[in-house]
């Protein structure tokens, strides 16, 4: 004889089976008849080959009023190149004053000289070294 929960619990378990077996039967749908049937072949889109005069302005070839006005907006914010550039050199100028100013100056001079007088001739010779902090 058997027992009437073992009996639940089989038909449970094949019931769950066939549910997670009948997951892998979908059928997944035609992409390219979908595709045809949400953008119908009316549709046409112009795309313009011309190239803007500047292409440092491309985006106004886009007609976007709002787009040119934020732009102009970023560039009037904005530093200039050439300014950035020389507050940069400007910058390693006084780095590298502030860099000198952390060692010594040293100068040294020679002098030599030789002249004859009377027969006779003499010669001097000189140095002299100076060291600043």
């Amino acid at each position: 004889m058997t027992n009437p929960l073992t009996m639940k619990r089989s038909v449970l378990g094949l019931l769950i089976g066939a549910l997670f077996l009948s997951g892998c039967a979908v059928q997944m749908p035609d992409m390219k008849t979908m595709a045809e049937e949400a953008a119908p072949g009316a549709w046409s889109v112009s795309i313009e080959t011309q190239a803007p005069a500047d292409p440092a302005e491309f985006w106004q070839s886009w007609n976007d009023p709002k787009l040119s006005a934020l732009v102009e907006k970023a560039r009037s914010a904005n530093a200039d190149v050439l300014t950035a550039l020389a507050s940069l050199r400007t910058a390693r100028a006084g780095l590298s004053e502030a860099q000198h100013a952390l060692f010594p100056e040293t100068t040294i001079d020679d002098d030599a000289s030789h002249r004859h007088a009377d027969g006779g001739s003499h010669e001097s010779f000189s140095a002299s070294a100076a060291v600043k902090w």
